[in-house]
């Protein structure tokens, strides 16, 4: 099982190579809940 640091930087990684996915984290600073938007584009 990954631990939260590898997680993160799984994340952040991909979203450096994926546009849309980058986009769609940007979004969540928007919203009424943006950690659990953030965790849910996570998934």
């Amino acid at each position: 099982m990954k631990n939260t640091v590898e997680m993160l930087d799984e994340i952040q990684n991909k979203a450096l190579h994926d546009s849309s996915l980058r986009e769609q984290f940007l979004q969540t600073r928007k919203t009424n809940d943006p950690l659990g938007e953030f965790c849910r584009a996570s998934a």
